[in-house]
């Protein structure tokens, strides 16, 4: 089993400046194995995902949605209205 870390030494280290995460098995001291660097590893969350999911693009999904939701809400009461005067003018027979 091994352990996922970031190394904390943002601005002097390339692995930091990336926010790569570094895997260490089990009962290897975590130390950044940058040779410029060495410093000592900050343990995360648990999981190593395949690729970095920045927030903007989180809110630029969830506008999505709501712009979507809207739009539907928007036509579904347009068509409602519509069909709805039709009735009111229909011919007589």
């Amino acid at each position: 089993m091994s352990n996922i870390y970031k190394c904390p030494n943002i601005g002097n280290c390339d692995k930091a400046d990336s926010g790569e995460l570094i895997t260490i098995p089990n009962g290897v001291e975590p130390i950044c194995p940058n040779q410029d660097c060495k410093s000592k590893l900050i343990p995360t969350s648990g999981f190593s995902p395949g690729g970095k999911i920045n927030q903007p693009v989180i809110i630029a999904g969830i506008l999505l949605l709501v712009v979507v939701v809207v739009g539907w809400l928007d036509i579904s009461l347009f068509l409602h209205l519509v069909l709805r005067a039709m009735r009111r003018v229909s011919p007589l027979r």
